[in-house]
Parts: structure tokens; C-alpha cells; sequence
């Protein structure tokens, strides 16, 4: 006689459930407010490649940031894509006093295929960086400009930054982000 365990059917009730809420679609459309949350990797925008190649794949900066003083990161960089147009990459972070438990040597480093922004070490904050990021020189052509996001990895998911305004000029081919709020030191970048 064959025993039935009375765990089995809670069981696959859940497997089911889990089965069922997997398959389901995300909304690619975001409004204003509303927080996009993914755990797949983004569609990043990515920088337009390069007329000649270059040795170095990414932009780099780099400071002792002091916890008792206002510090700040600044990559300012350009080249000429393969396009012909010039591609010009801002990226500056600004930490308050306070913001940091101890004085640390921080890297900001914005990769020269995807443009994600990568900070380290590894950290939270005691209140929220600021980050500002202008990217100008792309090709947004067939970009449906509606979906375009900044997004941060945080706990193996991806979600919106808080920002003041994020701008796109379609004719320059600019994105800017103003006031990006930095919660901790992860994965940033433009996403399509």
C-alpha cells in the first residue's frame, strides 16, 4: 500500500506557486516613482567602441576620502568612437562628512563597453553619496528613450536610483543623470 505524506501536497502547492510566479512578464514600463526591480542582468546603454583601441578597457579615479571632510571622485574623459563623433564620460561622487566610518581610499571605475560604474571597497554609508553622470556621443537610434533607466545592484537585485532628473537629448546623443542617491557602493549605470 502506497503512504501519502501529508507534506506533499503543501509541498506542491508551492512548487507551483513558484513555477507560476517565474514565468510571469516584468513590466519594462516604469513611471516616475515606481522602483523597477530586477535580479536579471540590465540591458546597459554601453559606450560606443572606440576609433583605436586602447589599452585600458575602463576610466578610473581614485582619493582618500576622509570621514571628518566633504570628498568628492571625478572621471573626466573623452575619444573619438569608431562613429567618428566624440564620446565625452563625467562621472563625479561626492561624499559628505560623515558619510563614511573611517578615512578610506575609494576607486570609482566607469567600464569602457557596458559605462556601468563600479566603486570599491565594498560599503554602506552612514547617509547616501551623491552621483552625477553625463555621457554624451551616443548613437540612440531605435533606443525606445521611454524605458531608459539608472539602475544599482543591491541584495543580488537590481533597482532605480533616486535621482533628481535624468536627461536625454536624442540630437547629441546625451544622458545625464542629476543627484543620483549612492545607499552603498554596488553596480550603477544607464540601462535600455
Amino acid at each position: 500500500m502506497k503512504r501519502t505524506s501529508v507534506f506533499s501536497l503543501p509541498l506542491v502547492f508551492l512548487l507551483s506557486l513558484l513555477v507560476v510566479s517565474a514565468c510571469q512578464e516584468e513590466s519594462s514600463l516604469v513611471a516616475p516613482g515606481n522602483t523597477k526591480v530586477s535580479s536579471e542582468e540590465p540591458n546597459w546603454v554601453g559606450l560606443p567602441a572606440p576609433k583605436y583601441q586602447r589599452l585600458s578597457k575602463s576610466f578610473n579615479a581614485g582619493d582618500l576620502i576622509k570621514k571628518d571632510e566633504d570628498g568628492e571622485l571625478i572621471i573626466d574623459e573623452s575619444y573619438e568612437s569608431v562613429d567618428g563623433n566624440t564620446v565625452k564620460v563625467i562621472a563625479k561622487l561626492k561624499l559628505y562628512k560623515g558619510t563614511i566610518d573611517e578615512d578610506t581610499y575609494i576607486t570609482m571605475a566607469v567600464d569602457g563597453e557596458t559605462g556601468v560604474l563600479t566603486f570599491t571597497p565594498h560599503m554602506d554609508f552612514n547617509m547616501e553619496a551623491e552621483l552625477y553622470v553625463k555621457i554624451e556621443g551616443f548613437n540612440l537610434d531605435g533606443v525606445q528613450i521611454r524605458n531608459l533607466d539608472f539602475l544599482y545592484l543591491t541584495n543580488s537585485n537590481y533597482e532605480s536610483v533616486d535621482h533628481k532628473e535624468i536627461i536625454v537629448d536624442e540630437s547629441s546623443g546625451l544622458l545625464e543623470l542629476k543627484e543620483g542617491k549612492v545607499p552603498h557602493f554596488s553596480r550603477y549605470g544607464f540601462t535600455k
